[in-house]
């Protein structure tokens, strides 16, 4: 599990950072065409094939339009496909990867399904926040933060009774990991 982890680490940077300037330029180009009027209007979270539970909590979190991110990445992971993106900060990643989670979690049972991994324990704070606005109508969804900084007993703890949801940091992963405290066999979203 760890040589996973670190196969994914590794995957990410080697995209290239040509990838990545293209990929800002486009989104540039869209954004001037956009504001020029040229371009139609981002879709709504009614074009995808969410329950309407989290329809719901995107209305009344102010949600009416997708951002571009958004409406390139929720139809892509709501397919069950790999996607890396990449957007400006306040752009709407979080709901892009949380909305597809939440829409394909089997909420029966608590077998963990997704691991979210952030670099820093307060980007994990803010993601499982996130992660539970969005699920706040979702019966009996378990999110749980594992970070260096908070105490591991209780993760611990946590993982014994189960989760749906892991967001953590690298570090903090691999220690559960290698305490045999987490198992990534049935995740099927990272």
């Amino acid at each position: 599990p760890a040589q996973v982890l670190m196969s994914a680490a590794r995957l990410r940077i080697a995209v290239s950072r040509r990838a990545l300037a293209a990929l800002s330029s486009i989104e540039s180009l869209r954004a001037s065409a956009g504001a020029l009027g040229i371009l139609p209007p981002m879709p709504g979270f009614d074009s995808v094939d969410l329950s309407p539970e989290l329809r719901a909590v995107a209305q009344e979190l102010g949600f009416s339009a997708m951002t571009p991110i958004q409406a390139r990445s929720i139809p892509i992971l709501l397919a069950g496909k790999d996607l890396i993106g990449q957007s400006k900060t306040g752009s709407g990643k979080t709901a892009a990867f949380t909305l597809p989670i939440l829409q394909n979690l089997a909420l029966d049972g608590c077998s963990l399904q997704a691991l979210v991994l952030c670099p820093t324990r307060e980007l994990c704070a803010q993601v499982a926040r996130e992660i539970r606005r969005f699920g706040r109508k979702l019966s009996g969804l378990q999110v749980l933060v594992v970070s260096g900084g908070l105490p591991i007993r209780p993760q611990t703890a946590a993982l014994q009774r189960g989760v749906h949801i892991v967001v953590g940091t690298p570090g903090r992963v691999l220690d559960h990991l290698g305490r045999g405290n987490l198992d990534l066999h049935p995740v099927t979203t990272v």
